[in-house]
Parts: C-alpha cells; sequence; structure tokens
C-alpha cells in the first residue's frame, strides 16, 4: 500500500480524479526508488504496470541487432511512460528497456489495476490519453525534424 500521497503532486492532471479513483491509488500504487544505471524494466519482460516518474530521469531505449542501444526517447518527473501505456493498452510487450539515467522516484500502478480505472474513470483515462498524446505529438514532431520534412507535410 502506497503511504507517500503527495507523489500525485508531479501530475497535475490527476488533481481533478475521484475519491475511489484516488483510494484505488493509495491502495494498489507502489512507490520504488532506484539509483543511477539501474535498469527499471527490460525489453523481454510484459508491460505489467504504468510507470510514473516522480522524480528524475529515465532513458528508454532499444538495442539494435548490431548491439548498439538507441536512445528513443526519455522520461521526466511528471510524465509516464509511453511505450509502457501503449503496451499496457494494447496487451503486448515492449522491445525497450528503461533506464535511470538519475536516481529515479517512480510509481507503479498495476495492470489490474490500471484496466479498472481505464473502465471506471474518465478522468484516469484522459490523465492516460493526454500524456500518451502529448509523447507521440512529441516523437513525430522529432521525426519531422530528423528527416528534414516541413511542418505542414504529411507523415505517410
Amino acid at each position: 500500500m502506497l503511504i507517500t500521497h503527495d507523489w500525485r503532486a508531479a501530475f497535475p492532471d490527476l488533481a481533478g480524479i475521484s475519491d475511489h479513483v484516488s483510494g484505488q491509488l493509495d491502495k494498489h500504487a507502489r512507490f520504488i526508488r532506484k539509483p543511477s544505471g539501474a535498469v527499471i524494466s527490460s525489453a523481454d519482460t510484459a508491460a505489467e504496470s504504468l510507470l510514473l516518474v516522480v522524480a528524475g530521469t529515465l532513458r528508454v531505449q532499444q538495442r539494435s541487432a548490431g548491439g548498439r542501444d538507441k536512445v528513443l526517447y526519455h522520461i521526466q518527473s511528471g510524465e509516464s511512460c509511453f511505450l509502457t501505456s501503449a503496451c499496457l493498452l494494447a496487451y503486448r510487450g515492449a522491445s525497450a528497456q528503461a533506464v535511470a539515467e538519475t536516481d529515479v522516484e517512480a510509481v507503479l500502478i498495476p495492470r489490474s489495476v490500471f484496466d479498472a480505472l481505464m473502465l471506471e474513470s474518465k478522468e484516469f483515462r484522459a490523465f492516460v490519453f493526454a500524456s500518451y498524446s502529448s509523447r507521440m505529438t512529441d516523437l513525430l514532431m522529432k521525426e519531422d525534424a530528423f528527416s528534414g520534412r516541413g511542418r505542414n507535410t504529411p507523415i505517410h
């Protein structure tokens, strides 16, 4: 059971959640602390929890066939893991790993609670999809900048 309630201050979009959702998060969310360099999730495991970074920075990376790590994106305080959200929504595993770049404090919301709250709570759904769409927009803008396409050039 999560004792520290103030972690939600890092996630302003959770401010409007109901007492029921708040109670579910307090009862089931797990608070973790990991040192810099620690692997938070590995590429060979299925997503079992929504990851919310309270403090610190994570690097999400994927290993190429040649053995090199390619950084996909970073997760800062107040952000959730885009790839984990996608895997939880699609019931699939990820082919990337999350590594702590700094000391990290995070909250893990178990799949069962994530699934229940996605069904029951409009506010929780809005929180998950707002975070997901924000990261997707960032990634698409990065792709545009990398490929040299202009702002109005469609992506095929």
